[in-house]
């Protein structure tokens, strides 16, 4: 966020956050989550209760042309020579896609190792004293000290 930490936390690899910044991070990917988890239900519930059209069904039932033809006459099926769009046989097919389970797991934005929320450490800075001027911390170049060696941080 490019402001001083008002509440830092860290990743056990050691990454400070924002806790505000990283929560809201998190939230995204668990909405992300919840959001692909709903699209594969969809998903499969199309995919088990998959009901044909009545196309087969129909022709099917119709058996061969029942047309009348004259003696001598022979039928020529140009249909697969052709390349017309609107005759069904003739058409591109979509290939049925299939959805991969989706991941329930959310991942440090640094990293991409696992994160949960309870993984996250509080951290306490010990600020530096205040001048004599009586500036606030976040106009001072050095904020922070070592709270065992008081070196700047």
């Amino acid at each position: 966020t490019l402001q001083p930490c008002k509440d830092p936390v860290t990743t056990q690899e050691g990454y400070l956050f924002e806790r505000e910044a990283i929560l809201t991070n998190l939230l995204k990917q668990k909405k992300k989550i919840a959001k692909a988890e709903k699209a594969y239900s969809k998903h499969l519930k199309e995919k088990s209760g998959k009901s044909t059209d009545g196309h087969d069904e129909f022709v099917r039932q119709q058996g061969p042309s029942s047309a009348i033809k004259p003696k001598g006459t022979e039928v020529v099926d140009k249909s697969k020579e052709l390349n017309n769009f609107w005759v069904p046989n003739l058409q591109g097919h979509a290939v049925e896609e299939s959805i991969k389970k989706p991941d329930t797991k959310t991942y440090c934005p640094i990293t991409a190792k696992q994160l949960k929320l309870k993984d996250l450490i509080s951290v306490k800075f010990t600020p530096m004293p205040q001048d004599v001027q009586g500036t606030s911390t976040i106009c001072q170049e050095v904020r922070y000290m070592c709270a065992v060696t008081h070196d700047a941080l």
